[in-house]
């Protein structure tokens, strides 16, 4: 029986909890999984090859999205990578580990828009704009900075939900940048949590640092967009993401691993069970001996790719 199969038996008879954990391919499976990415993951990962512009990204939970998504499949559920930085702007590799390193430089400025990343496609979209206003969402990433970014007025983002309808920075569902959770204008998270505790102290490029950042809100923040067309998902990204010409040479390199959207509201689940069960993974995967173990990763240094 699969995954699927057995939480369907098990939800089809009298439970004491339905929000009991579901079994599936992940240790966070939820029902309210929109995307999870795991680079190394045994069936749904990148099996160990860069992938190209335009390469379909696999959703480890996609049987769990589909749940909310009915009219989905798990091609239409999946990511698409974008990869537009030039040979002189970023360099990709697949790690010891399996991550995903994006060098970007910092020595020339990087075009406008000229950025990589893993983006989510239309049903998705559809899904968090039916439900921006009411829902509670959650993101987490775990990656390994092998380069900082460098401090900017506006803050490159790294990965999350916005609202380009609007303009400027602060129309984000959730997000994270640089110096940790992106807000919305005037709005609150609902909780975030992040080790190291402040990312804005890692300042030493030569310096390779596991990050793990989760960030939660609940629906009403920022403007809600008016159609599908004018929101953008990036589970990750690097350079100049979403023509943020001021971006310029500033941007991160890192190594990405694990990033996770959920609808926490579908999911049955508090930002702070979401918080828990993500770092749970991120301090199993990093300790000794551990999936993505630090100590342990090979690389290429940034250096060695670009300025």
């Amino acid at each position: 029986m699969t995954a699927t199969g057995l939480q369907k038996a098990f939800t089809g008879a009298a439970v004491a909890n339905p929000n009991m954990p579901l079994i599936g391919p992940d240790k966070n499976t939820t029902a309210g999984s929109l995307f999870l990415f795991d680079a190394a993951h045994s069936q749904y990962g990148l099996g160990g090859t860069v992938p190209a512009n335009g390469a379909a990204i696999p959703n480890v939970l996609w049987e769990f999205t589909k749940g909310m998504i009915p009219a989905g499949s798990q091609a239409s559920l999946a990511g698409s990578f974008v990869n537009t930085l030039s040979n002189a702007e970023g360099k990709l590799e697949i790690t010891g580990h399996g991550g995903l390193h994006v060098c970007v430089t910092q020595a020339a400025a990087v075009a406008n828009a000229h950025q990589a990343g893993i983006f989510l496609t239309a049903l998705q979209i559809g899904h968090l704009l039916a439900n921006w206003a009411t829902d509670e969402f959650g993101f987490a990433m775990h990656d390994l900075l092998t380069r900082p970014a460098i401090t900017q007025t506006t803050e490159i983002w790294e990965g999350g939900v916005r609202n380009g309808s609007a303009g400027g920075m602060a129309n984000f569902l959730l997000g994270l940048n640089r110096v940790g959770p992106q807000p919305a204008s005037g709005t609150a998270f609902t909780s975030a949590v992040s080790s190291p505790p402040d990312p804005s102290v890692i300042t030493a490029p030569a310096t390779s640092v596991s990050r793990f950042r989760t960030v939660t809100v609940k629906g009403g923040t920022g403007v809600v967009p008016p159609g599908a067309g004018n929101i953008t998902a990036m589970m990750a990204g690097w350079g100049a993401v979403m023509a943020f010409s001021t971006a310029g040479n500033k941007s991160r390199s890192s190594i990405l691993y694990r990033s996770h959207l959920v609808n926490l509201t579908k999911a049955g689940m508090s930002a702070e069970d979401f918080n828990a069960a993500e770092l749970a993974i991120w301090k199993a995967d990093t300790a000794s001996g551990g999936r993505y173990d630090p100590a342990t990763e090979t690389f290429t240094p940034v250096a060695t790719f670009l300025a």
